[in-house]
């Protein structure tokens, strides 16, 4: 169940749909959304990568760069 903004929370949202930045107020919750889901998929990545340094398991710095800019030159 979703409550109502904040008066502070809907400032932010007028100013960002005032700013042309957004259509309307669902493209920024949308926006949100997501980055949220962003921000938890990136710390369960990190919290993975930590549990394998700590096994032990390591990988080149050259080889993740590389891997790196494959994925961000392929979308």
């Amino acid at each position: 169940m979703v409550h109502a903004l904040t008066s502070q929370q809907q400032a932010v949202v007028d100013a960002l749909v005032s700013s042309g930045r957004f259509s309307n107020e669902r493209d920024v919750l949308d926006e949100a959304l997501e980055l949220l889901r962003q921000r938890d998929d990136l710390r369960a990545r990190l919290e993975l990568g930590i549990e394998q340094l700590d096994r032990g398991e390591r990988h080149r710095a050259e080889d993740i760069f590389a891997e790196l800019r494959q994925r961000r030159s392929n979308g």
